[in-house]
């Protein structure tokens, strides 16, 4: 074989796995400084038995105010009203309709929920190499904005069960997602895509907190 023709054949390898490492590392850069975020979102929601997909925006406030721990807001305006709020193990759901709020306890579910908040974000390469394996699946431009896209599939039994694969659009200008997709062996997923992203590195308790009026009725779901 040619000199030129060998390294033809090498180089897609290669170049590959440098630029692997090269995503990785500037994710590693931008979660050494990440310690909280606003960003407009969306939120795709999509059943494969029924070929269905329910679509939900709103904005979404997330902290980290040490590492590997999560706070995160999450107030949808369509096509309901309803806030989300992830922190100390447990979930709130406030519908305002109702005036009601749902709190659930998240258990041995709390990583999973965590890692899902947060991969992309803060989550060293190291963790990520650790727990999937990586492809890079290529350059898209996804709203407006270049990113190179990485499908994580989950070498770990505990995360196969619930994730079959997470493909993620990290941001060629500052190493943060631009979108996320959570894929289960169903079909089904999870897509978030992220607009007006605004770095908050100062965020106190209150800004992630539910805004709850005085008369709120409370419900334990899991304790029925």
């Amino acid at each position: 074989m040619r000199p030129l023709a060998l390294f033809l054949l090498l180089a897609p390898a290669t170049l590959t796995a440098a630029t692997i490492d090269a995503v990785l590392n500037r994710m590693d850069d931008a979660g050494i400084a990440f310690r909280g975020m606003t960003a407009k979102m969306r939120k795709l929601s999509h059943t494969a038995i029924i070929n269905e997909t329910l679509e939900e925006s709103g904005k979404i406030t997330l902290r980290c105010p040490k590492p590997r721990q999560v706070q995160a807001l999450i107030d949808f305006d369509k096509p309901d009203l309803k806030s989300f709020l992830f922190r100390d193990k447990k979930v709130q759901i406030f519908m305002p309709k109702l005036n009601t709020v749902q709190e659930w306890d998240l258990g041995k579910f709390d990583s999973l929920m965590t890692q899902g908040l947060l991969i992309g974000f803060a989550t060293p390469s190291r963790e990520i190499r650790k727990n999937y394996s990586v492809v890079l699946a290529g350059e898209e431009t996804v709203v407006g904005r270049k990113t190179y896209k990485l499908q994580l599939v989950p070498t770990l039994e505990s995360i196969r069960q619930h994730i079959s694969k997470i493909d993620l659009w990290i941001s060629v200008t500052d190493g943060l997602p631009v979108q996320q997709r959570l894929i289960q062996e169903s079909g089904d997923y999870t897509q978030i895509i992220y607009t007006d992203m605004q770095l908050q590195p100062a965020l106190t308790d209150q800004q992630v907190a539910l805004k709850l009026p005085a008369n709120v009725k409370r419900e334990y779901p899991q304790k029925k």
